[in-house]
């Protein structure tokens, strides 16, 4: 949008994005700056509430009003959406792959190496690479967050018809229990679930014991519910964001592991 002529190197995802997450008032702001807010509305579900409840006994604990836009994505809607956008500036031009190497030499100019071997000549790059690609290698020298393989947060999604109606209700709702959270709220025509508990509790009855036949939840300990496993990593802020010509974004430079989903 500045002018710049851009070259995107970005493997094609082998198969659509699962989950879902929230877009609070900030991001709604990036968004229209963007000039993509009003396809933004039209893939999206706007959040009446967030409700914080007990899990044990269903009562309400407290519950915010989402005054200002708030809403629901599905992960692959908003990748699609953001997709076109990109696709439509006629100043960038796509390499459907990843990046392997950095090379900058001290005083020289900057070059890339892509997965098929192929050496690209840029004047910067902005790596958005995730907290173990080269561009973060690059930057920070290999420096990264501790893993914490004590938590792990456990995700699904539900059609929303095979559940009852409150599911399909405009909120996040937000479950807390002893060392274990669950959260929900739904996207598209599912509901998106995660359920955040200690690694040592993640047994094969993990759903029975967390959401048992006395729980408010207890319809999602279905067995038949189909449950992504994800390890959480730490936190993670690189000391430094740029090195000469590069310069880190999004979980390159500071990680933001789920925090109540």
């Amino acid at each position: 949008r500045a002018g710049h002529d851009v070259v995107l190197f970005a493997r094609p995802a082998d198969q659509p994005f699962a989950g879902g997450l929230q877009i609070a008032p900030n991001g709604w702001a990036a968004l229209t700056r963007l000039g993509i807010a009003e396809a933004a509305e039209a893939c999206s579900l706007r959040l009446n509430n967030i409700t914080v409840r007990a899990l044990d006994s269903g009562a309400t604990l407290i519950q915010l009003p989402l005054a200002q836009h708030y809403a629901s994505f599905s992960r692959n809607a908003l990748f699609g959406m953001l997709n076109d956008a990109v696709g439509a500036r006629a100043n960038l031009t796509r390499v459907p792959c990843n990046l392997t190497h950095i090379d900058q030499p001290p005083g020289g100019s900057l070059s890339v190496i892509d997965e098929t071997g192929t050496r690209h000549h840029l004047d910067g790059l902005i790596a958005a690479d995730g907290g173990d690609g080269p561009g973060k290698q690059h930057v920070t020298s290999g420096q990264r967050g501790a893993d914490m393989g004590a938590k792990l947060a456990m995700r699904a999604q539900i059609p929303l018809h095979s559940l009852p109606a409150h599911f399909a209700l405009p909120a996040s709702q937000l479950w807390l229990g002893r060392g274990v959270h669950v959260v929900h709220y739904p996207i598209g025509d599912d509901l998106n679930l995660v359920a955040t508990l200690p690694a040592s509790r993640a047994r094969a009855d993990w759903q029975q014991t967390v959401m048992p036949a006395t729980s408010p939840l207890a319809v999602l300990g279905d067995p038949a519910i189909n449950w992504a496993r994800t390890s959480i990593s730490s936190a993670f802020t690189a000391p430094c964001w740029r090195r000469g010509s590069v310069v880190l974004a999004g979980d390159a430079a500071h990680s933001m592991p789920p925090h109540l989903a």
